[in-house]
């Protein structure tokens, strides 16, 4: 990794937390409970059924079916290890102040990243209702809106 293009890396332990940003400040949100289950928020997106999901890339051919995928998220990522027990629970965010952009928006140049992990842990627990306390996150936003 390039020291110009990754400034604020300075060691393992930023790495190995699975968040990385270039900002300078950051703020932690904890989650409010779940207001469903994720099978129900399954049910709710495909009311006639999830798709079975065929992986090409490093299982070709394994079938992922609706309960298996349900089963997998439920128990093993939201039910496992938390994948932001490193920052005690919460989901930490670089906090621009007097950014050039939106409230919560980093200026070019700025980076956050998030382990694959913490990523479809903050998209399962969005499914679910829960959101970061005192934080309406830009997929909160996003999930509260109504189409048409």
């Amino acid at each position: 990794m390039s020291s110009r293009l990754f400034p604020l890396i300075v060691g393992s332990a930023v790495a190995s937390s699975g968040f990385l940003t270039s900002h300078s400040r950051v703020e932690s949100f904890s989650w409010t409970a779940s207001i469903r289950s994720f099978k129900q928020a399954v049910l709710d997106a495909y009311p006639g059924g999830h798709p079975v999901t065929t992986f090409t890339e490093s299982r070709p051919g394994l079938d992922l079916s609706t309960e298996a995928f349900v089963s997998w998220v439920e128990k093993d990522l939201l039910g496992g290890a938390d994948p932001f027990a490193a920052h005690g629970g919460r989901v930490p965010l670089p906090w621009p102040q007097g950014s050039e952009y939106d409230d919560d928006q980093l200026g070019l140049g700025h980076y956050v990243a998030y382990s694959r992990r913490q990523l479809c842990f903050i998209v399962a627990k969005s499914l679910t209702g829960a959101t970061t306390a005192g934080y309406a996150n830009g997929l909160q936003r996003f999930l509260e809106k109504r189409a048409g």
